[in-house]
């Protein structure tokens, strides 16, 4: 037996409101509705994690189906089935998903058995997510606007409407046509480095209204195993041509690493591709977990920004100021001494001395990750040699302190 919901003109529906979650095991029929103008759900999730784990079957009787989620989650475990009774074909069948909430369909979802009656999915609202077993239905799907996940074998078209999301993560496919519009988000998630998942395969990849930029934003929140190498992220890949494709605008969010991003495209596919810069290597040696990484940023409060730690070679998780430059006084001249990261070939390192703090005077310069140099106004430039991957530097200035009221040495550290 089922519970059948009943459509035409009827505002009949199923609430799950459970704050604790539960699953429910009992089938729903669903009976087709005419309320386009007024859509209600036909099964709606109001509170808790919950699952149902009964087929869903979806009957004639009107234009639509619907299912919402408010809040909380809404798993649907069971077969989804379109089970209209026609003897001719028929492809405007619709199943709607709605709602402020998120859902997964992780079971089957089918035409009816004879074919001729098209299962459609439309997606008007809510985070929505396709798991599990592949979908056999061959109608469209189309994300109108909310977020949609593939994670498994498609075997509809899908097609992404300008502001709307179709979040990939590295698995997931459709063996008919992906159409993209102008406007539209792909948003691909990063989670790890070493195996960063495969292309979203499609036959065609199609693009629409290609005066707006497409969108693909790059999501490493999460990511884990980062190390300072080369790396391409595979995002789309067409078994034809590109089509019409749009112009893309890359955004990467949550990553940690310094290097850059760019596009590569060809005929068939779109990837992204990072090159990796010299501090990747550093940030890949702590563990930040929810600790900025960014060079202004001082995780461990020490007053000391990531960016001056890497040239130090702190660690910049452990609060501490030994490893800040310290001043003296040498034979009647004021002398700084450092340590540097021999790693740090992306910084330029200055030595400057000034006499107002205003204007400043260079007496040696370390960059390239080379040692230091005398800019020809320091008395010495000396370093060890370098251990655990730092050097100690000392550099005494060439003016005397005899007769100076005062007198100021700095380290200024640049980067491109």
């Amino acid at each position: 037996n089922n519970t059948t919901v009943q459509g035409g003109t009827n505002f009949c529906g199923v609430e799950l409101d459970n704050p604790a979650g539960m699953t429910v095991g009992e089938p729903f029929q669903l009976v087709m509705h005419n309320q386009t103008n007024a859509p209600h759900a036909q099964l709606r999730n109001l509170a808790g994690s919950n699952t149902v784990t009964g087929n869903l079957l979806l009957n004639s009787g009107g234009a639509r189906w619907d299912v919402a989620c408010g809040a909380g989650y809404l798993k649907i475990a069971g077969a989804v089935s379109n089970i209209a009774s026609v003897s001719t074909a028929d492809t405007w069948r619709t199943l709607y998903l709605t709602g402020t909430g998120s859902g997964e369909f992780t079971g089957t979802m089918q035409d009816t058995s004879n074919g001729l009656s098209k299962l459609n999915l439309t997606i008007l609202s809510g985070d929505w997510t396709l798991s599990g077993s592949n979908k056999a239905y061959t109608g469209n799907t189309l994300v109108s606007n909310g977020v949609l996940r593939i994670q498994t074998t498609l075997a509809s078209p899908v097609e992404v409407r300008s502001g709307a999301t179709l979040a990939l993560t590295g698995t997931g496919s459709t063996s008919s046509n992906l159409t993209l519009h102008g406007g539209a988000i792909l948003r691909r998630s990063l989670a790890n480095w070493a195996s960063p998942g495969n292309a979203f395969t499609a036959s065609r990849i199609i693009g629409t209204n290609t005066a707006t930029n497409l969108t693909l934003l790059l999501d490493a929140n999460g990511l884990t195993g980062f190390s300072s190498t080369n790396k391409t992220v595979p995002i789309l890949l067409s078994s034809g041509n590109f089509t019409n494709f749009p112009s893309i605008t890359l955004q990467v969010t949550n990553f940690i690493g310094r290097g850059s991003w760019s596009l590569t495209t060809n005929s068939t596919n779109l990837s992204v591709v990072y090159n990796a810069a010299a501090m990747d290597g550093w940030i890949a040696s702590y563990v930040w977990e929810n600790a900025s990484s960014q060079d202004s940023a001082d995780p461990d409060g020490d007053g000391i920004p990531n960016l001056l730690e890497y040239a130090l070679a702190a660690n910049p998780l452990s609060s501490g100021v030994s490893e800040l430059p310290a001043a003296s006084v040498q034979t009647n001249r004021l002398a700084i001494s450092f340590t540097r990261n021999v790693a740090a070939t992306d910084l330029t390192y200055w030595v400057e001395s000034s006499d107002n703090l205003l204007n400043w005077n260079s007496l040696a310069r370390g960059t390239g990750g080379n040692a230091f140099t005398n800019m020809g106004s320091a008395q010495t430039v000396s370093e060890t040699i370098a251990t655990n991957g730092k050097t100690s530097v000392t550099v005494l200035d060439g003016v005397t302190t005899t007769n100076q009221t005062k007198r100021f040495l700095r380290l200024k550290i640049t980067k491109p």
